[in-house]
Formats: structure tokens, C-alpha cells, sequence
């Protein structure tokens, strides 16, 4: 009896080994071999978490158009709205209850500073998406005014996305108060008459308009030193070459998606809300 085990009909004969992946499943790889292999998807379902909690929003239509658009290309792919808590982003791809997330630069600030192995992988724009709403006729370009001021967010933890772009213009964050108004009234509270201040983004800022909220708006991307959210993903994945041929599929669906709306907008927020 021989210990090489035969593995095909080109005579390929080597010692197979068995790997079990990380989704648990067995493959198998014949070493020094060009012949048959048994293998593993790169991931189960890839999941995007957002790091809004909800997905009713406008920012993510790159997703939805190149999904609606076949751009991901057979590609088992999920969004995920995630907790409003905006660290949740991170926290669930590090332990990986998910694929990908969207931080903010302080939130993933956060996860490198707590030891949480990312690497930033991908942006949908430069430039800081993140704006500052006030009422009519209370806006300002100098955020310094807003020391001693409220500031309205949809989630506590949405401070650690306001702080870091409130001490990049100057502001002594500790002279600023912050104050939960929930996910999605905050904007409704601000015109309301409560707080001084409302978090705000671009894809929000759009939708907030529709409905009918009018704010006057600082805004980050005329005005921060800071950079947009960013896709990160586990550095260990970037380690494995299939998982890695799969991030840049799964990336060059939204790089498309990104140009359908810019060629064709009506289109893209039709498949948004589709």
C-alpha cells in the first residue's frame, strides 16, 4: 500500500491535506498540483454593515444600483443596517459578525486605538461627507461659536464622530454638549426649537430637504480638514488571495455603481427605494 493518494486522472499523486476554512468548511488542496481542487467560497453571504442603523437612506444608492445593475457579478452580497451606535461598524467586522464596514475617521480611530486589526480599503469620495445643520438665520462658518452650545445627535455615540471634527476646527469639544434626540427625530427636534445644532451628512442633508426640513448648513465638504468614511474590511482578509480577488470584485461593483448614478441620478435613488 502506498501512502500517496491518487487524485486524478493526470496522474497527479501528492499527499492531501485537509483545511478547514473559516466558514468551517473542509477543502480539499493537492500540494505541487495543477489538477482538480475542491474548494471553498471566499465567504458565506459577504455583509456590508452600515453604520447609520438603518438603511432608508440615499448615501448607499452606489450598492443598490450596481446591484440592480448585475455589477456584482453573481456575488452573494447583503447590507445590513446594523445598531445606530456608530462604532457597531467596527466592533461587528472585527469579530466577524460581518464582512465590511463604513467608519468615520474617528470612529476608526477608535478601532485601531482598541486593537481591532482594519485596514481601510476603499472610499466613495475624498472629502468629509459630515455637515452641521442649524435653524435659519443661526448658522455659522466658525464652529468655535457652538462652545458653550447643544448639539443634537441621533445616537450618543455619534460623539465620537462629532468630536474629532469639532477639535479640527478649533473647538474645545469639552464646552460642547451633546444630547441623544434619537434615530430619526433629531432633525425634527432641531426645527423644533431644541438644541443649537444637529449632526448632519450629505445623503441625510438631501433627504432632510425633501421632507421639508430647511437648515442652513456647515459644511465638511467645503470646510473639514478630516477625509470621507471609509470601507474597512479585516486586515487578515487582504492575507488570503481568494478573499482578496473577492473585496475587489465586490469594490469594482460599487466604483460602478457610483458612475451609473453619476450618469444617470433619477435612476440610481429609483433603486434606492425600490
Amino acid at each position: 500500500m502506498t501512502n500517496n493518494l491518487s487524485i486524478n486522472p493526470a496522474g497527479i499523486s501528492r499527499r492531501t491535506f485537509l483545511q478547514v476554512t473559516g466558514a468551517g468548511l473542509v477543502t480539499a488542496t493537492a500540494l505541487g498540483a495543477t489538477g482538480l481542487r475542491a474548494r471553498a467560497e471566499p465567504y458565506g453571504k459577504f455583509t456590508w454593515i452600515s453604520p447609520r442603523g438603518t438603511l432608508e437612506v440615499l448615501d448607499d444608492y452606489p450598492y443598490w444600483a450596481a446591484k440592480k445593475a448585475g455589477y456584482f457579478d453573481g456575488l452573494d452580497t447583503d447590507m445590513q443596517p446594523g445598531p445606530s451606535d456608530g462604532t457597531a461598524t467596527v466592533k461587528f467586522v472585527d469579530v466577524g459578525q460581518a464582512d465590511m464596514g463604513f467608519p468615520s475617521p474617528g470612529v476608526f480611530s477608535f478601532a485601531i486605538q482598541n486593537g481591532m486589526k482594519l485596514k481601510s480599503v476603499f472610499h466613495m469620495g475624498a472629502r468629509d461627507t459630515f455637515s452641521i445643520a442649524f435653524r435659519k438665520g443661526e448658522g455659522s462658518n466658525d464652529l468655535k461659536k457652538l462652545e458653550g452650545k447643544t448639539i443634537l445627535l441621533g445616537s450618543a455615540a455619534w460623539q465620537s464622530i462629532t468630536d474629532p471634527l469639532l477639535a479640527a476646527q478649533g473647538v474645545d469639544i469639552k464646552k460642547v454638549k451633546y444630547v441623544e434626540a434619537g434615530w430619526p427625530t433629531w432633525g425634527t427636534a432641531l426645527a423644533g426649537g431644541q438644541g443649537d445644532a444637529a449632526l448632519s451628512w450629505e445623503g441625510l442633508r438631501a433627504e432632510w430637504i425633501a421632507k421639508g426640513l430647511d437648515f442652513e448648513y456647515w459644511l465638511g465638504v467645503q470646510n473639514s480638514k478630516l477625509p470621507a468614511n471609509t470601507f474597512v474590511v479585516r486586515a487578515a482578509d487582504l492575507e488570503d488571495p481568494d478573499r482578496k480577488a473577492f473585496l475587489e470584485k465586490y469594490l469594482r461593483g460599487w466604483a460602478m455603481g457610483l458612475e451609473f448614478g453619476y450618469q444617470n441620478p433619477r435612476a440610481a435613488v429609483e433603486a434606492v427605494f425600490e
